[in-house]
């Protein structure tokens, strides 16, 4: 089965900010260049964790991977679920370094692990569902309705759902859905514009 991909591909919006000792979850691009390039992961409106005694441990692990020392950061994120295995948001940033590094299995495995403490941790929702997307379109689908059921105002969900229902022959769900992203964010028009014909 071929995924239509249209033209999922976009640039992020900036990173929420994190406090010291009170970690934010982070929006990455999932890279699966030979898949579909670079995919924005959803804005994700959950609360951050009480300060812990891993804060140091997680804080020390998101600037080495800023500073592209990922083989660092992975140690310190192992070590900070190692000690807390219950922190969606290290997971989540596992998850990220894998897809960043090729990936898939793993970052699908980390995701998988966040959204087992958090199934409505729309970052994990939106990055799994684009490693689903063609091997398992319909599992993708799940994701991001999942995804857009927490955070309706997601345009980028919106959008990639559409594209997956059409693959899947849902021509109506579909085309709901990509009018729904372009209604919440009008800058997606022209990617829709530009989508294949009768792909």
């Amino acid at each position: 089965m071929t995924v239509d991909q249209g033209t999922q591909t976009t640039t992020g919006r900036p990173a929420p900010t994190r406090s010291p000792g009170r970690p934010w979850p982070r929006r990455a691009a999932l890279l699966l260049t030979v898949v579909v390039g670079a995919l924005p992961a959803a804005c994700s409106s959950a609360t951050p964790p009480a300060t812990s005694a891993t804060d140091g441990t997680f804080n020390s692990a998101v600037a080495a991977e800023r500073s592209g020392n990922r083989a660092l950061a992975v140690a310190e994120f192992l070590a900070v679920v190692k000690a807390d295995p219950r922190n969606t948001f290290a997971w989540y940033d596992l998850g990220d370094i894998a897809g960043q590094a090729g990936q898939p299995t793993q970052a699908a495995a980390d995701y998988g692990r966040a959204l087992g403490i958090d199934p409505d941790y729309v970052p994990a929702l939106f990055n799994l569902a684009v490693i689903e997307t063609i091997g398992a379109p319909t599992t993708a689908a799940r994701l991001y309705e999942r995804a857009v059921r927490v955070e309706p105002g997601d345009a980028d969900a919106h959008l990639n759902l559409g594209y997956v229902l059409k693959t899947l022959g849902d021509t109506s769900a579909s085309e709901a859905q990509i009018a729904t992203a372009v209604r919440q964010d009008p800058a997606l028009a022209s990617r829709v514009a530009v989508s294949p014909a009768g792909g």
